[in-house]
């Protein structure tokens, strides 16, 4: 009878903690359900697809109005990176609200939009503006237009952040900045992917003809001349000083022509600046500043506002066939010159240009180091609210998107970066670069494939070689 009644009190002791146990389970599970999601869920992908950047944060800290997402989804149809995402928006800003609406069950709403909707899009509104995020604007498509057809290769981008962040970003601002792309002389549009990056911003682009156009039209918050082919004419050249003069902001990349020259009437646009482009082709033999061939330039960023963010982050921009840029003193003190972007000591230009035959410096060729870029400011009156600004990049190539991609798109951020100093607005701050879902290329200077081939093929063998005989050594003499 007692071993019964010993047994019983045991068994009663059991449920008892079990009791306990599963109580405690229970509190715990609510506490945690209690704790925001933000604080709770970690982004484990490796890009970290879910994570919103310092950028995203600062826009949102500054909310001051409510931000509504729709998000059109047919149920059972949900991306799962888009859900996440969009609970990283509502987790980091109580202004944010995100409501999900079935595109079958509101076809007018759809229609407003678009007329080929896909699922997963989202429509961000503020008061009486709104935009349009189509699922093609998270999930971008990258690939080479001369080549797609014959391999059939491309890339799937993960833009969600920049297309959510630049569309809140768009309709909380009623004023966007307006920039012109000059026409007329054989100019290079912009890629796909830089153009989406553009509209992304919230910057708004117009072509403008100087032969046709009595002046640079007033809105213009920036005007850009991308890769002429021909040269400006002496009446384009006096409308850009106008505008400049009365604090206009521009834009120019250019390059060396096939003979290798200069365009004079670039440099003569640029002689008050005290900057001007030299014949050739800049070749840079320090290995630590090229990829691929000396004329592949990866120069040295230098600390501004455009190149501080790329520093910070340990990228490298890449620079193909280059000009360089002769920076003197200007007369007139108000001017600024900073060099962005520059070439070693072991550089120069030849003369020579596409019709080179060997990389090796030879007779008549000019020696460096060389600016490839430059920001111009000039303060134009005492309160310095005024200011012009220029930026001027020396190579056609800058610009091309398997160019960026090779350096992790730093070339695709430089030149947001660089549109955001020349508009001078906080409105294109939202420069944030899409996350790749395939393995992206690691891009090394030639200095740095050198060491590491050196290190992998002789170093580290001959180490375990060296320890192996050692021990053998050790082990016959025992």
């Amino acid at each position: 009878m007692k071993k019964q009644s010993k047994s019983l009190r045991l068994g009663g002791y059991s449920v008892l903690a079990s009791a306990i146990v599963i109580a405690i389970a229970i509190a715990v599970n609510l506490l945690v359900g209690a704790i925001p999601a933000k604080y709770t869920r970690f982004d484990t992908s490796p890009r970290e697809l879910y994570t919103l950047g310092d950028t995203t944060q600062i826009v949102l800290k500054s909310l001051d109005q409510d931000i509504d997402i729709t998000w059109l989804v047919t149920e059972g149809k949900e991306d799962k990176s888009i859900e996440l995402l969009l609970q990283e928006y509502t987790d980091s800003s109580s202004r944010i609200h995100v409501t999900k609406q079935d595109p079958d069950l509101n076809p007018t709403l759809v229609s407003k939009y678009t007329n080929n909707f896909y699922d997963n899009s989202l429509v961000v509104q503020c008061g009486d503006r709104d935009r349009f995020v189509d699922f093609y604007d998270i999930y971008t498509i990258q690939y080479d237009p001369a080549t797609y057809m014959y391999t059939g290769d491309y890339q799937v981008e993960f833009s969600g952040e920049n297309a959510i962040t630049g569309a809140i970003n768009y309709v909380t601002n009623a004023q966007l900045p307006k920039l012109y792309a000059l026409t007329g002389h054989g100019e290079a549009d912009l890629s796909t992917n830089f153009n989406t990056a553009v509209k992304l911003a919230n910057v708004e682009m117009a072509e403008l003809n100087l032969v046709s156009s009595e002046e640079v039209p007033k809105d213009a918050d920036a005007v850009m001349i991308n890769a002429p082919q021909s040269d400006l004419t002496d009446a384009e050249i006096a409308k850009l000083q106008d505008y400049l003069a009365l604090g206009g902001r521009l834009l120019m990349i250019t390059g060396p022509q096939r003979d290798g020259k200069a365009l004079p009437g670039i440099n003569k646009l640029m002689e008050k600046y005290a900057v001007q482009a030299v014949d050739g082709i800049v070749i840079d033999q320090n290995s630590g500043n090229y990829a691929n061939n000396p004329a592949y330039l990866m120069p040295e960023l230098v600390s501004n506002t455009i190149t501080i963010p790329l520093k910070n982050g340990n990228y490298r921009v890449m620079v193909p066939f280059a000009q360089g840029l002769d920076v003197q003193t200007a007369s007139d003190s108000s001017i600024l010159v900073n060099k962005l972007l520059r070439t070693s000591n072991n550089s120069y230009s030849k003369l020579a240009a596409f019709d080179m035959t060997t990389f090796e410096k030879e007779e008549g060729d000019i020696d460096g180091s060389f600016a490839i870029g430059v920001a111009i400011s000039q303060t134009l009156d005492e309160t310095q609210e005024t200011e012009t600004r220029i930026v001027w990049y020396t190579s056609t190539y800058l610009l091309d998107e398997e160019v960026s991609r090779q350096v992790a798109g730093a070339n695709q951020t430089m030149f947001m970066n660089t549109i955001g100093w020349l508009c001078d607005s906080e409105d294109t701050g939202v420069v944030i670069s899409a996350k790749s879902l395939a393995d992206e290329k690691l891009n090394m200077s030639a200095s740095t494939v050198n060491i590491l081939t050196v290190l992998f093929v002789a170093v580290i063998p001959l180490c375990y070689l060296a320890i192996g005989i050692v021990v053998w050594v050790r082990r016959r003499h025992r």
